[in-house]
């Protein structure tokens, strides 16, 4: 396959400026700050991004837009790696697991908030008339994890603003229960907070404060990569090899339903046999049931005699009613 690359070597020379920023922005550092870019590789397993997607961005679209030179330059990188279709490009470098699990907005939503945050303040002389002090505790205690942008308190049956509405669909918890919806300014800031919050230590506290990242979630957090533990903090996630590690589990999880259903049918069939056994060594008129017996034998006592019916009554008058010809 061959491409267009320009005239001459103004053509290898924007190649290699694109090859340089795609290879900058599948860095851990940049995804890190982006989470528009890591959004859609936590969508995929495989770590693939679309390159006409790539070509849209501010980085690559300063360059060129057209997606076949952006095509071409990720073909000549020895850190990027394109999908047999020639229409997606992922980084062959290794991605930590806290980033592949990171959130990728900036807004915050708790609830279930421990009563402690919802009581008013006492009476002093600085507060003669003290107000509801949930704002406070929000801001006092979020904001040692970085500069809070916004804060919407948000009780049961209140309308939502019009910024939160797209996620209404997605967390049921919005509109049902008081939730506090807080808004950083950096994804840095909000990873902090959520790894905090939802941590091991917020839950031996007992403090009943749920936590989570609204927007997309991530495929690195579902409840059976969670439980194999496959993406921890601390590990590291090559992608072609998460692929075939992902295949394994696949057939394994395969493997125990195959076992569970046939230790089930080793269980039933003892019941069966028996039930097969007592029903073939039936013979005659046991196969049939007792109330079917007995019908039967009823009917085959009763001398059967044939009456010849004709088509008068006893009285003499026509059994049958006359059918009057229709006149033409």
């Amino acid at each position: 396959m061959s491409y267009r690359f320009g005239q001459g070597c103004r053509g290898e020379e924007l190649v290699m400026h694109i090859q340089t920023r795609l290879e900058d922005m599948f860095t851990v550092s940049h995804l890190a700050e982006n989470g528009f870019l890591l959004k859609h590789i936590q969508k995929n397993r495989e770590g693939f991004v679309s390159l006409k997607l790539l070509t849209c961005l501010k980085k690559i679209r300063a360059l060129t837009n057209n997606w076949y030179m952006t095509l071409a330059a990720a073909i000549c990188s020895s850190q990027l790696e394109v999908s047999q279709d020639m229409s997606k490009v992922r980084s062959l470098n290794a991605y930590p697991g806290w980033l592949l699990r990171a959130p990728t907005s900036r807004r915050l939503m708790l609830w279930d908030l421990p009563s402690d945050w919802t009581s008013p303040l006492p009476r002093t002389p600085q507060t003669p008339r003290p107000g509801h002090t949930l704002p406070q505790h929000i801001l006092h205690r979020l904001g040692s994890y970085g500069n809070i942008t916004a804060l919407w308190l948000l009780s049961p049956g209140q309308e939502l603003p019009e910024e939160l509405k797209c996620y209404a669909k997605r967390h049921k918890e919005l509109g049902q229960s008081l939730c506090a919806v807080v808004k950083y300014s950096t994804l840095s800031a909000v990873r902090k907070a959520y790894d905090d919050l939802s941590g091991d230590q917020m839950v031996r506290t007992g403090e009943g404060l749920n936590v989570v990242a609204l927007g997309f979630k991530s495929v690195y957090l579902t409840n059976t990569a969670l439980e194999n533990k496959e993406y921890d903090k601390d590990s590291t996630v090559n992608f072609p090899e998460a692929k075939e590690k992902m295949q394994k589990v696949e057939m394994q999880a395969v493997e125990k339903q195959e076992v569970k259903n046939q230790e089930v049918e080793r269980q039933q069939a003892p019941a069966e046999a028996a039930g097969r056994k007592e029903f073939c060594g039936a013979t005659g008129d046991s196969v049939y049931g007792p109330w079917l017996r007995k019908r039967r034998k009823a009917c085959g006592n009763k001398n059967m005699v044939r009456v010849i019916r004709q088509p008068r009554g006893p009285s003499g008058t026509r059994g049958f009613h006359v059918r009057r010809k229709i006149s033409p």
